[in-house]
């Protein structure tokens, strides 16, 4: 990226902020831009059909959502540009993406930390410690939190069968755009290589990367298995995207239709939940018996060593350490 568009990202958070105070906006007639970078048939498409049905419903039809699928609004990073921008109002952020804006929210981008589908979900419900946390954190940078969309425990795929953490080493495996990503990978044994996600098909198809890491559910919906025919499961992340819109946006709503927002955001969130983790289920039982892909397991206990590191490299701030302290404890 640019260095003066990243100089300017404070300025634009503050001046984001500031003009929240201002008195309450009519909500009358408002409609919301909902933009993901993922196709139609994906969770994040059926969640947000999912939230403009709560939101037109819990508002009375005085706010809708008109969601934008496959990047039509532009890249990942640029709908959170856009959010500070006003060009975008939500989107389900990655938060690998979302830490470059809002740093302290990097705890949420290391290695094993959700322990599984019951951890996330109290770790990261709408009343926890840490979710207060988030709110708070993002709110500083421009951003309003609304709740965390699932986006699948995370897994490897290649292009050659990997049983083992050794048969990662030397692999050029994509990874998000987030520096302890890059590391987490790099300590596995592989050679990362930092990529946008719309860009990892056609990197597959070409021979660019070895392989990255998907759910069950991108592995299918994205026919990654056409290019990449080997999944080994290792659940050594769960990715997680945060729905957020602009702070100042948020605020220029009257106090009605901010609980009429909150409402519809945390009743998606928890739809998009059920559906990606049974679509998960589902996938991994089709691909077990679907010819031509071959899924292996790997220990995890090599892996989770291999991590420390990346805790000890990127836990450096205080509100990195204390929200990380949050979900740990979190039973």
């Amino acid at each position: 990226m640019p260095r003066r568009l990243v100089s300017i990202r404070p300025l634009l958070a503050g001046l984001f902020v500031a003009a929240g105070l201002a008195a309450p906006a009519s909500a009358q007639g408002i409609e919301l831009k909902y933009a993901h970078q993922s196709s139609p048939s994906h969770p994040f498409h059926l969640a947000g059909q999912r939230f403009a049905e709560e939101l037109s419903k819990r508002s009375n039809g005085r706010m809708t959502a008109r969601i934008f699928p496959a990047a039509q609004l532009g890249s990942a990073q640029k709908a959170l540009e856009g959010i500070l921008l006003g060009n975008v109002d939500l989107t389900p952020a990655g938060t690998a993406l979302l830490a470059s804006f809002v740093p302290d929210l990097n705890a949420l981008n290391m290695p094993f930390l959700l322990r599984d589908a019951a951890h996330f979900d109290k770790a990261l419900g709408a009343d926890s410690p840490a979710t207060k946390e988030i709110v708070a954190m993002a709110s500083a940078r421009g951003y309003r939190y609304l709740c965390m969309y699932t986006a699948g425990e995370r897994h490897f795929i290649t292009k050659r069968p990997v049983r083992t953490m050794d048969d990662l080493k030397g692999l050029k495996v994509r990874s998000a755009e987030n520096p302890a990503y890059i590391a987490a990978f790099s300590a596995f044994g592989t050679n990362p290589v930092a990529l946008a996600y719309p860009e990892l098909y056609g990197a597959l198809q070409t021979g660019v990367i070895d392989g990255a890491d998907a759910a069950p559910t991108n592995y299918m919906v994205e026919k990654f298995y056409e290019v990449a025919p080997n999944f080994a499961l290792a659940n050594w992340i769960t990715f997680a995207n945060a729905l957020v819109m602009s702070e100042s946006k948020f605020r220029s709503l009257a106090a009605a239709d901010q609980q009429a927002l909150l409402g519809a955001a945390e009743a998606t969130c928890a739809y998009e939940r059920e559906i990606w983790r049974k679509s998960d289920e589902d996938f991994l039982a089709q691909m077990r018996k679907q010819a031509g892909i071959t899924v292996t397991t790997l220990d995890p206990a090599p892996l989770r060593k291999a991590s420390e590191k990346v805790y000890e490299q990127f836990m450096k701030t205080d509100g990195q350490k204390r929200l990380l302290k949050l979900i740990q404890e979190t039973p």
